[in-house]
C-alpha cells in the first residue's frame, strides 16, 4: 500500500470503520436487545401490542421518553438479519434525533413536547409515540381568554336585562300616561 495515494487509504480506512459499525448477527434476541439498550441508551421491551389507538395510548403511558418496544418476531428478525437490523435501527435513531426539533415545533405552538418512545409492531409498522401538553403560560392565557369571554357574556346579559327593565318602565309610564289621558277624556266627556 506504500504507493497508494493518501486519499484512497482514507477511503479504505473509512470503509473498514463503516463495516465495523454495521449491525452484527446476534446469537439470540436477548443479546440483540442488550445491544440496542447499549447502543441507544434506551430501555428495550419485547412485547406484542395492538395497533388500535387505545393500545398505543396505553403503551405511551408506560413509556418515559427513552423506550423502545419491539414485537418479539421483529426482534428475532433484527437479531439474525443485518438488513432488518439496519432498517429498524435507522428508524429508532430517527426518533431520538428528531426529539429536539419536535420540542421546538411544539414550543412555537405554546406546547411542551413529551417524548414517549418508539414502538415496532409485529407487522413491521414503526410508531413514534409522544405528545404535547400545554405550558403553564398557555394554560393561563387560555383561562384568561375564557374568563374574559364569560365576563363579556355576563355584561351583555346584564345590559340586556337593564334594557328590558328600562323598556318595561317606559311602557308602564306610557300606560300610566295613556290611562290618565283616557281618564281626563272620560271626565271631560261626562262633563259636557
Amino acid at each position: 500500500m506504500g504507493n497508494v495515494p493518501d486519499g484512497l487509504n482514507l477511503l479504505r480506512a473509512l470503509a473498514g470503520i463503516s463495516s465495523a459499525t454495521e449491525p452484527e448477527v446476534f446469537a439470540n434476541s436477548d443479546a440483540y436487545a442488550k445491544h440496542l439498550t447499549e447502543k441507544f441508551s434506551v430501555r428495550v421491551t419485547v412485547k406484542a401490542f395492538g395497533k388500535d389507538q387505545e393500545s398505543l395510548d396505553a403503551l405511551g403511558r408506560n413509556m418515559s421518553g427513552n423506550d423502545v418496544v419491539i414485537a418479539p418476531n421483529i426482534l428475532d428478525e433484527m437479531a439474525t438479519n443485518r438488513d432488518k437490523a439496519r432498517y429498524y435501527e435507522q428508524k429508532i435513531q430517527y426518533y431520538f434525533d428528531h426529539i429536539p426539533q419536535w420540542k421546538t415545533e411544539c414550543a412555537a405552538m405554546g406546547l411542551t413536547y413529551e417524548p414517549c418512545g418508539v414502538a415496532i409492531h409485529e407487522d413491521g409498522t414503526v410508531y413514534y409515540i409522544g405528545g404535547g401538553t400545554e405550558t403553564p403560560e398557555r394554560k393561563a392565557k387560555i383561562a384568561a381568554a375564557q374568563k374574559a369571554k364569560r365576563e363579556k357574556k355576563l355584561r351583555h346579559w346584564q345590559e340586556q336585562q337593564a334594557y328590558s327593565r328600562k323598556l318595561i318602565q317606559q311602557k308602564q309610564i306610557m300606560a300610566s300616561a295613556i290611562a290618565a289621558e283616557i281618564s281626563v277624556i272620560t271626565t271631560d266627556t261626562r262633563l259636557s
